[in-house]
């Protein structure tokens, strides 16, 4: 474990990852990475050089016009048939179907978007790393994949939020279980739970409920809890402590600007939070947002925004396509600026030279 941490390299932020998704061995995404639950978020690093190893294989397949097309052509394929499929499975009635039958709904959908994230993954920001530098030159198909990855994103809410949470609830609801309490479960435990009725037990559950660490390799994974997880997220937290007031990152949208930041972390609580400040009118236009990830919700206040900072992300994030849609300065990828700037600081973000100072 202590050469898997020594390797780790940040990748993603989550609102509560469900452990029966992270412990599916055909998901491609998640092999050789490391992941932390605490406090409802999964923070997602990749070990043993995996990214640059992505990175290479993005380089070598989209360096090719060709495959550029072919990877369009089948992502609106797969487009047209994921929404074919969660138009008629919304209007399911769940509660009418046997215990296998509810089962076999879980298997189907859970299958549909093992398909569907097999091509979104492909367009993950470790792709595209090589191409941060001579992005111009590809830009015209960049922006094509940025447009058709927004789209993609959209369907996820529809296809993971609501159908598997609806099929969930469901036997949740069967077992006397609180849906929150099924996100800890893993696949093989939440099989048993759907067709024998089986739960894990309260010391298992409470113990991933204060953290866990989940170590993906191989199409294995291990699971750590108690003290484990304890030593294992000081390690981490203090491998990615900012240790520097200068942050980088890489520059989606070119500009230089100087404001007051506004933090919004990508939790339940705090975007709604966040949202309804921005529905009031009570957020000031000209800020600098700086978040771990935008979302579609947040375009009305990207807009408003004098700049656009993020910990996570690459040239076809979200936030990098929004960016250079509205021609906001943003720089993504800077790992951890939600960590280092607070709400109400002032700061500089150069999305030339790609980089975001404090000013005392």
């Amino acid at each position: 474990m202590k050469k898997e941490i020594e390797t780790a390299q940040f990748w993603a932020r989550e609102t509560h990852t469900p452990l029966f998704t992270l412990t599916d061995p055909n998901k491609i995404e998640i092999q050789n990475t490391l992941i932390l639950y605490n406090a409802g978020t999964s923070n997602f690093y990749y070990i043993n050089q995996s990214e640059k190893i992505r990175s290479k294989k993005g380089y070598e397949y989209f360096s090719k016009e060709s495959n550029f097309n072919k990877y369009i052509q089948e992502t609106k394929l797969i487009i047209t048939k994921i929404q074919a499929f969660i138009k008629p499975t919304l209007k399911k009635n769940y509660k009418i179907l046997t215990n296998i039958e509810l089962f076999n709904e879980f298997e189907i959908t859970e299958n549909k978007i093992l398909e569907f994230f097999q091509i979104y993954s492909q367009t993950e920001a470790y792709n595209f790393k090589k191409f941060e530098n001579n992005f111009s030159k590809f830009n015209k198909d960049f922006e094509e994949i940025g447009k058709i990855r927004l789209e993609m994103r959209r369907l996820i809410k529809p296809l993971f939020t609501i159908l598997i949470g609806k099929i969930i609830k469901e036997t949740a609801k069967r077992n006397n279980l609180n849906i929150e309490d099924t996100f800890f479960y893993t696949l093989n435990e939440i099989k048993d739970l759907f067709l024998n009725q089986k739960q894990i037990s309260k010391e298992i559950l409470n113990s991933r409920k204060k953290g866990y660490c989940i170590l993906v390799q191989e199409n294995r994974y291990k699971i750590y809890t108690n003290k484990d997880y304890s030593e294992i997220s000081k390690i981490i937290e203090n491998k990615f402590s900012p240790k520097t007031k200068t942050l980088t990152g890489s520059v989606a949208c070119q500009g230089k600007v100087i404001g007051i930041a506004r933090v919004i972390i990508q939790n339940k609580q705090n975007l709604k939070k966040e949202l309804s400040k921005i529905k009031d009118g009570k957020i000031k236009d000209g800020e600098i947002l700086v978040t771990d990830m935008t979302k579609p919700e947040m375009i009305t206040y990207c807009k408003k925004t004098s700049a656009i900072v993020t910990d996570e992300g690459g040239i076809l994030c979200h936030a990098a396509i929004i960016s250079r849609e509205f021609n906001i300065p943003c720089i993504v990828g800077t790992k951890i600026a939600t960590q280092l700037i607070k709400t109400g600081d002032k700061i500089e973000v150069d999305a030339i030279k790609g980089e975001i100072k404090k000013i005392n």
